[in-house]
Parts: C-alpha cells; sequence; structure tokens
C-alpha cells in the first residue's frame, strides 16, 4: 500500500479504539482485583497468607496501567497530524513503508501506542514511538535510506521506500 493512500486521521482512530478495547480490559481487570482484595474470602487464615495483599497490589498496577492508556488515547485525539513528502525528514506523524528481507511493513510514528499492531484497510500498521529501536533508527531518515537493526537477535536491513 503506498503511504499517502493512508487516512491518518482513519488511522489514528483505529488506533484509538484498539487503545480503548484495551483500556476496558485493565479495567476489568483492575475491579475484578480490588473485589478479590475485599472479598471475606480473602482475609487471612494466617500471618503468611498474602492473598488479600496480593490482589490489591495487583489492582493498583492495573489502575495505573489504565491512567497510562488513557493519557495515550487523551494524546491521540490531540495529535496534529500532517503530511510528509519523500525529502522531508522522519518524525512524529509519519506513515513509512519498510521493505527488508522479509518483504515489507507499514510504520506509523505516533507519539503513544508503541508496539501496537492496527488492521487498516487490508494491511497490518505498525505502530511505534520515537522512543522505540525502530523508531530511533527511522528518526530524520528519508526515503532511500537504510538502517540495520537487531531483531530477535537476527540483524535484519530495512530500506525506506515511502513516507508520507
Amino acid at each position: 500500500m503506498e503511504c499517502a493512500r493512508v487516512d491518518k486521521a482513519a488511522l489514528v482512530a483505529a488506533i484509538v479504539a484498539s487503545l480503548e478495547q484495551e483500556l476496558a480490559g485493565v479495567r476489568e481487570a483492575a475491579s475484578s482485583a480490588r473485589e478479590g482484595a475485599t472479598h471475606e474470602d480473602a482475609k487471612p487464615e494466617n500471618q503468611y497468607d498474602t492473598r488479600a495483599l496480593e490482589a490489591s497490589y495487583l489492582a493498583g498496577a492495573q489502575t495505573a496501567r489504565a491512567e497510562v492508556i488513557d493519557a495515550a488515547i487523551h494524546t491521540l485525539r490531540r495529535f496534529d497530524l500532517r503530511g510528509y513528502h519523500e525529502d522531508a525528514p522522519i518524525g512524529l506523524g509519519a506513515v513509512v513503508r519498510l521493505e527488508h528481507d522479509d518483504g515489507e511493513e507499514l510504520y506509523f510514528v505516533a507519539p503513544e501506542g508503541g508496539g501496537l499492531k492496527v488492521p487498516y484497510e487490508g494491511t497490518l500498521v505498525r505502530v511505534v514511538t520515537l522512543a522505540s529501536p525502530i523508531g530511533r533508527a527511522l528518526a530524520k531518515k528519508r526515503v532511500g535510506d537504510g538502517f540495520e537493526l537487531t531483531v530477535k537477535r537476527d540483524r535484519r536491513a530495512y530500506e525506506i521506500v515511502d513516507v508520507a
């Protein structure tokens, strides 16, 4: 798929929808953990029984994760999308098509949501942030530039073939 054909607003909406789905699951998990921590069956049977304490830690961690996801959703909703031309250095908001030994992949450089893989018009778009290894490798490069990156102990060569 050509990068210029990607509707970035629709892509960001798909990313937000994916994050909202994840947020709902995390909130449900936090609620279940909270209930588990306060349920009468969670009362310690002896001084070594830490079920309730562990459930409360889990609830706290899930709540913190929900806050991070919620903040990412708000950031993406306010994200100012801009276009790129092939001479522009890659930065936030760029849709990048990379070629490597195993084929081609489409990436979206976003301020949040790194690690997500979002289906978009029959293509899987990988979301990366500038803090990720591939995001750092892409930063300020242009169409025609190449770079190498170690992925799962394999050194892989990439070439930037399209940017929008």
